[in-house]
């Protein structure tokens, strides 16, 4: 668990980790140079409960950076990640440690999250349908992941990526190893105003560029970046028209199809997701001026998965 100036909520994600069923874990927090009661909430904690191990970077570096410390520090195959600000359903830890026993070949083990509202997000199950979602955004909530490292291997987060950290990392990782999700909201969400994951600053978009560039070099594929972040940002900073959003997803589809990532059913229900977002977002608001064009873009965009129908390739070597 990194946490930097977390102490609003840091009491009730440590109770939420303490109070878990399975009870044989060590639980590795890193202070990442916290300047208010941070350090003494979990000073006081690491005395209630020896499970706890406390660590403290001297100034505040990135939350790539605390995560990198604690995959350094952790001494199990089976490294669950959490947020300091997020709770933990009481068989969170016991339920993925089971589903990594029972399967023993996945490299990632993630898990459904709820927010406030009831708002639910469900992954995508199956590693055909990871990869698939992979393609246009994130297939796991970060806050929600196991990892085993006997099938990863040392996989670290890049420290130059403050924000995108976790994307990058999956772009690394799933097209090469096998992955699921659980579909159990086992993570209640808090989600702040300012939050990394809604920050739509300059660095947010100058680090989603670099980790879209790198989507297409692990891909092959020349990407058209602005046409990936409309559809990653909603389009809220993006002023790109729906043939390029809708060629966007159609490139990344059939190049997924060409290297034999995921079948065409699968490449086809995610290229649909991106049709019904297209309508439901990026229409709405300029529905009477671009509904022609939006109807087009997105005919071709269904006719042009329509078209993946033969069996996928074995995949190729991609250079991850």
């Amino acid at each position: 668990m990194p946490v930097y100036n977390g102490a609003a909520h840091l009491t009730e994600a440590l109770e939420s980790i303490g109070g878990q069923t399975l009870g044989d874990f060590e639980a590795i927090v890193v202070d990442d140079g916290s300047t208010d009661g941070t350090p003494q909430i979990l000073a006081d904690w690491a005395r209630r409960d020896p499970r706890f191990r406390i660590v403290r970077h001297p100034a505040n570096q990135n939350v790539a950076c605390a995560r990198n410390t604690g995959l350094a520090l952790a001494r199990s195959a089976l490294v669950l990640h959490a947020d300091a600000d997020d709770v933990n359903a009481p068989e969170r830890f016991a339920a993925q440690v089971q589903a990594a026993e029972r399967h023993p070949a996945m490299a990632i083990i993630g898990a459904g999250m709820r927010g406030e509202g009831g708002r639910i997000w469900r992954y995508p199950a199956t590693s055909a349908a990871i990869r698939a979602r992979m393609l246009w955004e994130c297939p796991f909530g970060q806050n929600a992941v196991l990892f085993n490292r006997e099938v990863l291997g040392d996989v670290r987060y890049d420290p130059a990526l403050s924000i995108c950290e976790d994307a990058d990392l999956w772009l690394r990782c799933v097209f090469r190893h096998p992955t699921m999700n659980l579909p159990e909201p086992l993570v209640f969400y808090r989600e702040h105003a300012v939050s990394l994951s809604r920050d739509v600053s300059g660095l947010r978009l100058r680090l989603d560029r670099l980790v879209m560039a790198r989507r297409g070099a692990i891909l092959g594929l020349t990407i058209d970046i602005d046409a990936g972040l409309a559809c990653h940002l909603g389009n809220r900073l993006m002023d790109v028209g729906a043939a390029r959003i809708a060629a966007h997803v159609l490139a990344l589809g059939r190049r997924a199809f060409a290297l034999g990532l995921a079948p065409a059913a699968v490449l086809q229900a995610e290229g649909r997701r991106r049709i019904h977002w297209l309508w439901r977002w990026y229409g709405r608001r300029q529905m009477g001026r671009e509904l022609p064009a939006l109807v087009a873009a997105t005919t071709r965009l269904w006719l042009g998965l329509a078209q993946l129908k033969d069996a996928p390739r074995d995949a190729a070597n991609l250079p991850v």
